[in-house]
């Protein structure tokens, strides 16, 4: 369950729920509008730091958004960047000088282009330089950025094909003032996506992309590049399912770890989590699946943490809810499983990327989409959390749920008045509830269909949405 919460009430809700055992989560955008958050990061005076997409404050019809948070999570501002165009944030990482270093894409309507873009940004929110990158008569757009310690970097995304139909896996390296040094696009005969990269101890980078495979489904390839954009080598991840990557890192042995979907065997119709473990060259070490055989799955985000075992963010089927929630998938160093906490409400949940805090827990930052609009999440689950509690409703839930219509359903025990808006699921009013403080029970109407429906309770604190199922 989320609660769907303005700016200007987040600070009281982040402040209150960092008390609570069981964590929390919160659509901290506009319910109006569209936003999804990409990235996140803790910078060292102790402020969180969250990049999204989104057409909220926005300069054109989509912008990124810049939030800088406090410590428990409040927000203390946010700032529009980008151009007049549809601007979209893929990745995020933070500098050795304390800037932000945000990639992405843009797109102009008409004539309609899509360009690859990367920019530096300041903690004020200021932009110090911005490059456009790719090919003269081609589409591009970066996903990921690697930051080297020596202050150089890598994006990793795709350029359209000047040749064939399709894409390649594209690749730029520039200076820490946005110079370019080197970029590439890498390919066979058939279609590449570029995901992200990693660097390794020789100033190599070594890339995840997608490639599709001459039988038809898509298959994981590895790549490594020297010091110059040269292939080093290429492989394919040995994963015989249809699958792809997401996200890659280095890890604490000096292998590397990627993250991403394959369907479980041949005859499935719908991925899995994939979590593929590879040594230097490219060789496999371990490779391990997680969800439910009927529900899709996908691995976006994830960490190693000082344990030696695995952190992963991204989406699944929530079997006990019957909806796709955001999740965190914690495992060993051999990346058997060893804790999953689901988070969402009746809509479509995803998680992005996550960072780690020991003694404390994860945050997560992603998306739900409850109703028309995609909201921004941000969501705090400490440690050894199976279960995460709301910071207005605490563990409330409608009950009877099922209900039949022109019964009553009880409302949560909280001071002031609420309000009730009830939908069905694409968001149409059907019924609407102010009452006066203390209201404890609502009505369903006598007339309503059997079927499911979507009920919006609001309070001057903050709103929530839950499924509910009338008979």
């Amino acid at each position: 369950m989320y609660l769907k919460i303005l700016t200007c009430c987040l600070v009281f809700a982040a402040q209150s729920a960092l008390g609570q055992s069981n964590g929390w989560v919160l659509n901290y955008s506009d319910d109006q509008k569209n936003e999804e958050g990409i990235a996140i990061t803790r910078s060292d005076d102790g402020d969180l730091w969250m990049v999204a997409t989104s057409d909220v404050d926005s300069i054109g019809m989509s912008d990124l958004l810049l939030y800088r948070l406090d410590a428990q999570g409040a927000v203390k501002w946010r700032k529009a960047l980008g151009t007049p165009q549809l601007d979209y944030a893929w990745g995020m990482t933070e500098t050795a000088s304390g800037d932000f270093l945000i990639c992405g894409n843009y797109n102009q309507i008409s004539p309609y282009s899509k360009d690859a873009f990367v920019m530096k940004v300041n903690r004020q929110g200021e932009e110090i330089w911005r490059k456009e990158l790719g090919k003269p008569n081609t589409f591009s757009s970066f996903k990921t950025v690697a930051l080297h310690p020596d202050g150089y970097f890598a994006c990793v995304g795709s350029i359209s094909d000047t040749i064939d139909d399709g894409n390649d896996t594209y690749v730029v390296c520039l200076d820490s003032a946005g110079n370019l040094l080197w970029e590439g696009a890498y390919r066979d005969t058939l279609n590449d996506v570029g995901h992200a990269g990693t660097w390794t101890p020789e100033g190599e980078l070594i890339v995840v992309c997608d490639r599709a495979r001459a039988s038809g489904p898509y298959v994981p390839q590895l790549v490594r590049l020297d010091s110059s954009g040269q292939v080093v080598w290429s492989t394919p991840a040995q994963v015989p399912t249809n699958s792809g990557p997401q996200n890659i890192i280095r890890t604490a042995d000096g292998n590397y770890l990627m993250v991403g979907e394959a369907f479980p065997d041949s005859a499935a119709n719908a991925f899995d989590i994939l979590l593929v473990k590879f040594d230097g060259q490219g060789q496999q070490i371990w490779q391990e699946k997680y969800g439910s055989y009927e529900g899709a799955d996908a691995g976006f985000g994830v960490l190693q943490r000082p344990d030696g075992g695995y952190s992963v963010t991204g989406y699944a089927i929530n079997e006990s809810e019957g909806h796709t929630d955001m999740f965190l998938l914690q495992t060993d160093a051999q990346g058997q499983t060893q804790s999953l906490t689901y988070a969402g409400g009746p809509g479509i949940d995803q998680g992005n990327a996550l960072i780690y805090e020991p003694g404390l827990g994860h945050w997560l930052i992603g998306a739900a989409t409850e109703s028309f609009f995609a909201q921004g999440v941000l969501a705090f689950i400490p440690e050894n959390a199976t279960q995460l509690e709301d910071p207005i409703f605490g563990h409330w839930h409608p009950a009877p749920n099922p209900v039949r219509a022109g019964a009553e359903i009880s409302l949560p025990e909280i001071q002031g008045p609420l309000q009730v808006i009830l939908t069905d699921i694409s968001g149409k009013k059907m019924d609407q509830l102010t009452g006066p403080d203390p209201q404890t029970r609502y009505r369903i109407p006598s007339d309503l269909a059997q079927g499911i429906y979507l009920m919006h309770i609001s309070h001057e604190e903050g709103s929530q949405t839950f499924r509910i199922k009338v008979e």
